[in-house]
């Protein structure tokens, strides 16, 4: 098969790796343990060869992986040796492709304004980087401001119900790619309301058929109509025990004497050690922010190279973080009254983030909404900077 094309050897398997010991569970964080499940994506991707493969009960783990982004490498599947070189182009072009919507999200505020947007999430270290890695963050990414983008645009189309119905199929499918964003879901129906109430429906139906195409598959193969993985109970355990540092680690065995499921063990241990869960959670709301390295399954680059795009990382996660939580605290309200406008947008990031703080936080996560920070922190600096601008030259006529 064309798409195995890489001797690596398979990434962290979920269930396979949960014999190991909590001793060993700190002691086994590296960057091998950080990295995408590339291995099982791509080994997963054959489940699409056939419908008989599809229906199978074992096929995506018994359910317990995402199927959305095996579904996407498989539509490479007929380029043989070179799928994985089409799945990589397919992401720059929707890298690409965000900068184009990002200005489209902006360009209310001004053409600069869009055009500085437009350059910065064109030229994101993170979204080139990742452009490259088999992994779903960018397809998702790409998902989800495009929903939002078709919805955005919507109020002043010609055919506003053709947009919002294209915007609801394309937050079907990242749904089916991953279901925590389903969080986003009010969001984007304000929007839609913004446009007209009536559009709602319209917006709900392209929705759910995407969805319900997988809900029938899991009834059929696994006698139920779950619509997201079983993964989830492992990694609030995995995210969420004494020997959690906040990523991914091999899953810890349970201790004596508690209760026995995931998600009632990790209760647990936020009720009995409540200052070391506290601790973790703000330790992994900091990983969010964190800079995104090279990863496992990307295309290597020059050592150079790989040094200047890890200090490109770090100067553009201080710079986009910081303006970022600057406008979300309000201090840049003051400065331009019409970046208001941005809020939902900026809703749509936090509430991203707050749905993956019950798990795991890897800084890779962020690749997602990485568009969108910048749609918020660009037209932030732009408006700091005018009103700085402004402040000396009436100092200047002052005196």
């Amino acid at each position: 098969m064309g798409l195995f094309v890489f001797t690596h050897e398979p990434l962290h398997d979920g269930p396979l790796r949960r014999q190991q010991r909590p001793s060993q569970a700190r002691k086994h964080t590296t960057t091998r343990d950080v990295t995408p499940d590339a291995a099982t994506y791509i080994r997963n991707s054959e489940s699409f060869s056939s419908l008989g493969r599809l229906l199978e009960a074992e096929a995506f783990g018994r359910n317990y992986w995402v199927a959305g982004y095996s579904g996407f490498i498989h539509l490479f599947a007929s380029l043989g040796e070179f799928s994985l070189v089409g799945v990589r182009m397919a992401q720059v072009t929707m890298a690409l492709s965000m900068a184009f919507m990002a200005y489209q999200l902006t360009k209310h505020l001004s053409d600069r304004t869009a055009m500085f947007t437009f350059l910065a999430v064109a030229l994101s270290p993170t979204l080139l980087r990742f452009s490259l890695v088999i992994g779903y963050e960018v397809f998702l990414g790409w998902l989800v401001t495009l929903s939002l983008t078709l919805v955005w645009q919507s109020r002043s189309s010609a055919r506003p119900v053709l947009l919002i119905a294209f915007g609801g199929l394309a937050y079907s499918v990242a749904l089916v790619v991953q279901f925590k964003i389903v969080i986003l879901l009010p969001v984007l129906l304000y929007l839609v309301a913004m446009s007209s109430r009536r559009f709602i429906p319209a917006y709900l139906t392209a929705a759910v058929v995407p969805l319900l195409v997988w809900m029938g598959r899991n009834f059929v193969a696994l006698g139920n109509i779950q619509p997201w993985s079983n993964n989830g109970p492992v990694n609030v355990w995995i995210g969420n025990n004494p020997y959690a540092t906040g990523g991914f680690i091999a899953t810890p065995p349970i201790p004596s004497g508690w209760p026995t499921s995931f998600v009632s063990a990790a209760m647990q241990f936020a009720t009995t050690q409540p200052r070391d869960f506290m601790e973790l959670q703000a330790r992994k709301a900091l990983r969010f922010f964190y800079p995104n390295v090279p990863l496992d399954f990307h295309v290597p680059l020059p050592t150079v190279v790989d040094a200047f795009l890890v200090l490109a990382f770090w100067l553009w996660a201080v710079v986009v973080a910081g303006l970022f939580v600057l406008y979300v605290a309000g201090s840049a309200w003051r400065v331009a009254q019409p970046i208001r406008s941005l809020d939902p947008i900026a809703l749509m990031v936090v509430l991203f983030f707050l749905s993956n703080l019950p798990f795991i936080m890897e800084p890779r996560f962020r690749v997602t909404v990485d568009a969108l920070m910048l749609v918020v922190a660009v037209p932030t600096l732009l408006a700091l900077t005018k009103r700085w601008r402004t402040k000396g030259i009436n100092s200047a006529a002052s005196s």
